[in-house]
């Protein structure tokens, strides 16, 4: 047995917690990735004079800072469809993206983009996402 088997105690325990350290490298792998590409932006938008770009920058950051403030940091939300994606992975299932929100805790349940964010987090972690309902076609009038 590994030290790190000795550890945790069994050989499951320890490939979760080898599991958690690499989705945890990940994350702070995303973070500075993120942190590069909005750096970047931003200077771009100085150098440009955009003050529109820097602005949506301020209102983003905003929105970022209130999720967090609730508890609700966006990373806490990806570990979240990752923990059931894995569920329904082995049971061969599929979720509505409505099912994904309700199970996560999304803030905005009316639903009034299609939950974009959440779908977009989804698609990004290969979450197994039952397909968009296509909209019934439209009678045709008799000619």
């Amino acid at each position: 047995m590994n030290s790190a088997a000795k550890k945790w105690g069994s050989p499951g325990l320890t490939a979760e917690k080898e599991t958690l350290d690499r989705f945890n490298r990940y994350n702070q792998e995303y973070a500075d990735q993120k942190a590069s590409e909005l750096s970047q932006i931003f200077m771009r938008a100085v150098n440009d004079g955009d003050s529109k770009k820097i602005f949506e920058i301020g209102k983003a950051i905003e929105s970022l800072y209130a999720l967090a403030q609730k508890g609700a940091h966006p990373d806490s939300y990806r570990r979240e469809i990752l923990e059931i994606k894995k569920r329904l992975d082995q049971r061969g299932e599929k979720w509505s993206v409505r099912q994904v929100a309700e199970f996560i805790g999304w803030p905005d349940m009316s639903g009034t983009d299609g939950f974009k964010q959440v779908r977009n987090m989804c698609d990004e972690l290969k979450f197994p996402l039952t397909k968009l309902r296509q909209k019934a076609d439209k009678a045709k009038l008799p000619d």
